[in-house]
């Protein structure tokens, strides 16, 4: 499986961002209040001297922001490894595939049942690579060590008598899969309408251990084997990883493009 050398620096620079925001909000504020007979109500003031805007300023900005862009773009370019997606996942196709749409559904027939497993890369929160690797607290991460994210997608089993049931699961971090919640009907994640929505949802983390054993030996009968899941493991890390680099273009473009 072809995955990137680089780490995502842009990240490391959001962090820092938010770490000046963080400085900013802890600095000692004035309360003043109105002056006559009824006071009013408190006011803070941040004690930072406004920041006056001006055309060379805003130019400015715009430049340092489409350094850094293609700075991270040509680093993506010069160590990351462009990702190669196959037509199939497993024994499942892929019938809806497209870099800059975050939604990836992918089907497959067992028996007289239609599965189909719908995967939204929004919903899959980014892990760091202390919790993704085991790296201690403390140690560095090499380049090789990269943030991943956690693999969250719905399966929807239809049986012959079009009823629905859906599996929402999620990958641990290597790779094991975990059912969280089971309902009837789609799931929210894939709902095609808001009757779907009002379904019932049971945690299955509270489920009793050999019930959930029946559910994953259930599922593995409608496409959900080790061989999918750590093909679905493969593809979601990838496909990150293509959405960032393509997420970075279409930005440098549009900054491009502003006043």
């Amino acid at each position: 499986t072809l995955r990137p050398a680089s780490p995502i620096t842009i990240r490391n620079f959001t962090m820092a961002a938010l770490g000046r925001i963080i400085g900013l909000a802890g600095r000692k504020v004035a309360v003043a209040t109105l002056s006559g007979a009824r006071a009013g109500p408190a006011i803070l003031r941040c004690q930072v001297a406004p920041r006056l805007l001006s055309t060379s300023t805003v130019s400015r900005d715009k430049a340092a922001f489409l350094e850094a862009l293609t700075v991270e773009i040509e680093d993506e370019e010069q160590h990351g490894t462009s990702p190669k997606f196959s037509a199939k996942v497993g024994d499942f196709v892929t019938s809806s595939h497209t870099v800059g749409d975050a939604r990836t559904v992918l089907t497959g027939t067992f028996g007289g049942d239609t599965v189909k497993v719908v995967v939204n890369l929004n919903e899959c929160d980014m892990l760091d690579a202390e919790e993704v690797h085991g790296i201690a607290e403390g140690e560095d991460p090499d380049e090789e060590h990269t943030a991943e994210p956690r693999p969250i997608f719905v399966v929807e089993v239809t049986n012959a008598k079009s009823k629905t049931a859906s599996f929402l699961c999620m990958l641990t971090t290597d790779a094991a899969l975990q059912v969280v919640k089971v309902s009837m009907g789609s799931s929210e994640l894939a709902a095609q309408s808001s009757t779907d929505l009002a379904q019932y949802q049971s945690d299955c983390t509270l489920w009793d251990d050999s019930l959930v054993d029946a559910l994953h030996a259930f599922l593995a009968t409608k496409g959900i084997t080790e061989d999918f899941v750590s093909g679905l493991h493969d593809y979601i890390f990838n496909k990150e990883y293509a959405e960032y680099t393509n997420l970075l273009n279409d930005l440098r473009t549009f900054t491009e493009g502003t006043d």
